[in-house]
């Protein structure tokens, strides 16, 4: 069986177990975020797990991911708001992926591009939460 076989018989399996979650629990009013982290993180299982060549699947997986986590923080505080400064944590997101990216690859060049955009965001985000707070 090949890996990507896998990989979608997993998501596959999850996502069915998501859907038979919320026949029983009321999922859409505090757990809606899950169904933007789950591809998140089947992405980010592909790109660790998967052949070398899925290792780009790091970024758009820790983009998703970093999306998903805003969504339900923001969800469960109630405040909605605060999307005038989270959205630079999507920035540090792409650059967590870009530096696993790197790391998967051995790619040291690319590691530090990552680690700068890490950095970008995290400051954008600390500015702007200032700014805006």
């Amino acid at each position: 069986m090949r890996d990507r076989d896998k990989t979608l018989g997993i998501a596959l399996i999850v996502l069915g177990g998501l859907f038979l979650l919320g026949r029983v629990v009321n999922v859409g009013a505090f757990a809606w975020p899950f169904f933007v982290i789950v591809p998140g993180l089947v992405l980010l299982g592909a790109a660790f797990f998967g052949r070398r060549e899925l290792a780009s699947l790091a970024v758009p997986g820790s983009i998703v991911t970093t999306i998903g986590l805003i969504l339900l923080v923001l969800n469960a505080i109630d405040r909605w708001d605060a999307w005038a400064y989270s959205w630079a944590l999507i920035v540090a997101g792409a650059g967590v992926g870009t530096l696993v990216h790197g790391a998967l690859e051995d790619n040291a060049a690319r590691e530090r591009e990552g680690l700068r955009t890490v950095y970008t965001g995290l400051t954008l985000f600390a500015v702007f939460g200032v700014v805006f707070e």
